[in-house]
């Protein structure tokens, strides 16, 4: 059961990340926060590559991978447009060196934990990427970059890996703790806080143009 609910989740992921790309074309920006994408990356590139996750498992990460590859694509073409104070070099100097910075990280706080699966990193960086998200929807004068199926999409996904680690914990030195259990217990609490504000903002948005409609054709 293990397998299939990591699978289900990671299919949800899959389907989060294309329609993402999908957004960012067409809205000509970056639907990942920068600090997000670069660890949620390295992450991917070292179970994908390094330690690799076993059987399908490893499939759906590289998967994540290869779609983050364009994602990161996205950040480094769109991404300066949104920083017009900062040069396109510096812009993309920063990103890499953000990535040298999350890789490393990502290798050291595994090993720390003996965490073979990545469990305490990766949902780490899930509440990381949503304190990101949620800023974004902050600094940007709309819900530009996300849209509710895309983030309905993204608690599904991770709601069901995060029911695969706690009902079928994989067997590794820290597997049960509190730290472990408040990271599951934050993930979820800001996942479903990314969700409503989301859904609030893109309603407001639908209700001003609502009006602004409304009082045109009057």
């Amino acid at each position: 059961m293990f397998h299939v609910f990591f699978v289900t989740g990671g299919a949800a992921w899959v389907i989060t990340y294309a329609l993402m790309i999908r957004l960012g074309f067409r809205q000509k920006t970056y639907c990942m926060p920068l600090v997000a994408l670069c660890a949620n990356i390295s992450w991917e590139f070292a179970y994908s590559f390094v330690t690799p996750y076993p059987g399908a498992l490893r499939l759906a990460i590289i998967a994540w991978f290869t779609l983050d590859v364009v994602l990161l694509y996205q950040l480094l073409r769109f991404g300066p447009a949104e920083f017009p104070h900062l040069p396109r070099p510096v812009f993309h100097a920063m990103v890499l060196l953000t990535l040298a910075i999350a890789f490393p990280t990502v290798l050291t706080v595994n090993s720390f934990f003996h965490d073979p699966w990545g469990v305490y990193s990766a949902y780490a960086m899930e509440i990381l990427m949503n304190g990101l998200f949620l800023a974004m929807l902050i600094a940007r004068p709309s819900a530009r970059g996300q849209t509710v199926p895309i983030t309905v999409l993204r608690v599904l996904g991770t709601a069901s890996i995060t029911l695969a680690f706690t009902r079928w914990t994989p067997d590794f030195p820290n597997a049960h703790t509190h730290l472990l259990t408040w990271l599951y217990i934050g993930t979820t609490v800001l996942d479903l806080v990314c969700l409503g504000a989301v859904a609030y903002v893109t309603t407001r948005a639908t209700q001003r143009l609502t009006t602004s409609a409304a009082g045109s054709t009057a």
